[in-house]
């Protein structure tokens, strides 16, 4: 059962209202638990709107369309995905190039075989709050909110147009693993290789 969590604040009734309206416009977001994420940009503090499920940790990746990097792994994102969404992994990819709309997201899943949710963000609304610098990189963040790692999906990429022939480090697999065993993650965080997301031009 998915339930709101907020602060006794005057900012209470501002952020249902946000909630609700999110939840009324239409747009597809994959799960109530993701909605979370698009409203803790109302809030800069600690205290959010959180929408907890069963769900034990939300994989959260930045990728870009055009990202020769974001493309190789998408293979191994969905194997990722096949693996861990039976354990009830939620899995969500953010897109925070302005030329990656819904429709190219779309083509982008179906011609590549992501088997989950695809997301613009182009005013960069995720891409700040989680400070986020290159596609792919990865955020895994636990019930509440929480980042419990971020970076790398793994040390495939050494530097730009340097991989090895498979990677030794499964960073984000370690990371899974260890969220559903309920063990500490001993590497929370690592630098991410892939192709820089560029500011906004326009705020």
């Amino acid at each position: 059962m998915q339930r709101l969590l907020t602060t006794s604040s005057g900012r209470h009734l501002t952020k249902v209202l946000v909630v609700l309206f999110l939840l009324g416009s239409g747009q597809s977001f994959g799960s109530l638990s993701s909605v979370f994420h698009f409203c803790k940009k109302f809030d800069s503090g600690k205290n959010g709107v959180y929408i907890r499920g069963n769900s034990p940790a939300t994989v959260i990746v930045f990728l870009d369309t055009e990202c020769p990097i974001s493309q190789k792994y998408t293979r191994r994102l969905a194997a990722l995905h096949k693996r861990y969404a039976p354990a009830g992994i939620q899995f969500l990819s953010i897109y925070p190039s302005p030329t990656d709309n819904p429709k190219t997201i779309r083509r982008f899943h179906q011609v590549y075989n992501l088997p989950f949710t695809g997301r613009p963000d182009p005013r960069h609304y995720l891409v700040k709050q989680y400070k986020a610098h290159v596609t792919p990189e990865a955020v895994v963040v636990n019930q509440a909110g929480i980042v419990m790692y971020q970076g790398a999906i793994d040390d495939w990429f050494v530097d730009l147009g340097k991989y090895r022939r498979e990677p030794t480090r499964h960073y984000l697999q370690e990371a899974l693993d260890a969220v559903l065993t309920g063990q500490p993650i001993l590497t929370a965080s690592t630098k991410a290789v892939g192709c820089l997301i560029s500011e906004r031009v326009n705020e």
